[in-house]
């Protein structure tokens, strides 16, 4: 009985670990975090944006998957917001770094009603090294035993709404990659949906309910965020991600629009009993942008 539970786990991961091969990196900071997933979101705000992130996946596995996260965004006075994202995934022997470079149009509809469209243009390089793996058979002539790497250019789209305290977006990232055309260095294309919205419930606390969803076709992830916020400065939650993991978060916004913030990942799959949960870091700046004094124009005296 112990062996079939055992191969029922080792089925069970193998196919975990598949599936994250061909996903795109996972985060629980995605409420602090849009831009990572909907290029719309770039430059929606009048703050010069810095984010930072770092998440420890399945603590206790070896070779585990680990992803850093580096963005950031800036509004441009009438003609929109533009953006950087640099994600470094790593999971066993295989490396993803994506590099993307986004634009976003935003039109104001009325006094609090703000649409936007993004577009983001990068590269993905992923690499896998196959000198480290080890097969039933090192004959197969399918078999990866050397290092190899591929870089191909990928292209991600959004939609996002902003109403009062309500917060939509909708995007697709690898747009041009089918499902049935995805290989090592192509993963398929993702539909990503996200809500948001602020309620104060009194004087300097607000609940922040969240929704995330993500499909790749193959496989779906949905995640259910809830956050208490006092004072706009410190803020506490659990997110509920769907056959997976239960979130705890907290952080803290000190001087300056500086954020800093933990979560720590409870998993209730398959790996729950040989993992010690995932660890996630996020630092964020938030700073305005200078004021260009206006320089007086003076014309040349003509008359005395």
């Amino acid at each position: 009985m112990k062996q079939k539970i055992s191969l029922f786990l080792i089925i069970a991961l193998i196919g975990i670990i598949k599936l994250q091969a061909q996903n795109d990196a996972q985060m629980s900071h995605f409420m602090f975090n849009n831009i990572s997933y909907n290029p719309a979101f770039a430059g929606a705000n009048d703050l010069i944006n810095a984010t930072f992130l770092h998440r420890t996946q399945w603590a206790g596995f070896k070779n585990a998957p680990s992803t850093q996260f580096l963005a950031g965004d800036m509004k441009l006075d009438r003609i929109g917001g533009v953006g950087l994202s640099i994600v470094n995934d790593k999971l066993g022997y295989e490396k993803a770094l994506n590099v993307r470079l986004m634009y976003a149009y935003h039109h104001q509809i009325s006094e609090g009603f703000n649409i936007s469209g993004g577009l983001g243009l990068g590269i993905l390089n992923k690499s896998l090294d196959g000198s480290q793996l080890i097969y039933e058979n090192m004959n197969d002539v399918n078999a990866i035993t050397t290092k190899e790497s591929e870089i191909t250019p990928n292209i991600d789209f959004g939609l996002a709404g902003m109403y009062k305290d309500l917060t939509l977006g909708f995007s697709f990232s690898h747009v041009t990659q089918s499902l049935d055309k995805a290989t090592f260095s192509k993963p398929p294309r993702h539909m990503y949906l996200f809500a948001r919205y602020e309620i104060g419930v009194a004087d300097q606390i607000d609940i922040v309910p969240s929704l995330y969803f993500k499909n790749s076709s193959f496989i779906s992830q949905f995640e259910l965020n809830v956050l208490g916020v006092y004072d706009k400065k410190f803020w506490g939650g659990l997110t509920y991600r769907m056959q997976e993991s239960l979130v705890i978060m907290a952080g803290v916004s000190v001087m300056n629009g500086i954020k800093i913030g933990y979560s720590y990942d409870l998993n209730t799959g398959p790996v729950k009993t040989y993992s010690n949960g995932s660890h996630e870091i996020m630092l964020s700046v938030g700073f305005k942008k200078p004021v260009k004094e206006e320089i007086p124009y003076r014309t040349p005296r003509i008359f005395n």
